[in-house]
């Protein structure tokens, strides 16, 4: 167990709060699996030290250094980013210690992965330039994390009784568990989906209902780039099928069904339509097909 978890004193940002936060996670995770060995050898969980490192403990690999020390080297657990040049491609502390740990194939699909990255290695107003915006929106910034990261800001040294500690140890573990829950979700819907192409629109679909296809949305732009049209069966009675049109197509105007027979509502905009319950497969693909232009 490493002796201490060292990160840069001044601001906070949400890339080294996250990134100790998954610190402590695995590191907790480790103890609980292994507790008699833990126990047995006086073990404890690390202090979070807001400061610079020294020499020895860069060297040592006995603390756990991230967001500074000025070097990325996994083997002596140092995860800083702030030595890499302008040229290269844009990674955080949190991104490298995703990398080493395991978890970058979980938390890569997430809607704020890659926004944090380049927000921290590239500033706001990179991340606003990938967004598509002008400027960085400060108006949907987050009060509750605004407020996490000035009481991080403050501290020099957490103890493993304070509840911050204890706050981002529990924030770290559920965001480690949640995104590997929602990968599966997204691995289970690429096995499952099937596609139909009709006058040049394919149509993707999902026969048998779970609780994955709320990530329907990601798992198409992610898997299945091309359709355009997605359709699932509800998991709820009356069991009728949701039929969606992706990306705003142009060709697609899922409105004209209303008044369809097997047709229990159809969106006025055109974005979403379901089927009454009942309606098989091969009745739902008919209809979807008649909002084709």
């Amino acid at each position: 167990m490493s002796v201490s978890i060292i990160c840069h004193a001044g601001k906070a940002h949400r890339d080294d709060f996250l990134v100790v936060s998954c610190s402590l996670a695995l590191l907790h995770m480790a103890a609980t699996e292994h507790a008699v060995e833990f126990l047995e050898h006086g073990g404890s969980m690390p202090v979070i030290y807001r400061r610079d490192p020294t020499a020895a403990e860069l060297a040592s690999g006995d603390s756990i250094v991230l967001d500074c020390g000025g070097q990325c080297d996994a083997d002596r657990n140092n995860y800083d980013h702030h030595q890499r040049g302008r040229d290269e491609a844009p990674e955080c502390a949190l991104s490298l210690f995703a990398r080493e740990f395991g978890l970058e194939r979980f938390f890569s699909s997430l809607p704020w992965w890659q926004t944090t990255i380049v927000l921290d290695a590239q500033g706001p107003m990179a991340a606003a330039k990938q967004l598509g915006l002008a400027k960085w929106p400060e108006e949907l910034a987050s009060p509750v994390e605004g407020a996490l990261l000035e009481i991080f800001r403050q501290l020099t040294e957490i103890q493993p009784d304070h509840w911050l500690y204890q706050a981002m140890m529990a924030i770290g573990t559920q965001l480690i568990a949640s995104a590997r829950e929602r990968q599966a979700k997204l691995e289970e819907l690429k096995a499952s989906a099937e596609t139909v192409v009709y006058a040049g629109t394919t149509i993707l679909y999902w026969q048998n209902p779970t609780e994955a296809l709320s990530l329907h949305a990601t798992a198409r732009a992610a898997f299945f780039p091309e359709a355009t049209m997605a359709m699932f069966r509800s998991n709820r009675e009356p069991f009728g099928w949701t039929i969606y049109r992706d990306d705003d197509a142009p060709a697609i105007d899922l409105a004209v069904l209303a008044g369809r027979k097997g047709i229990s509502f159809a969106h006025k905009v055109g974005f979403i339509a379901s089927t009454e319950g009942g309606v098989t497969i091969q009745e739902a693909l008919c209809l979807a097909t008649l909002a084709i232009k």
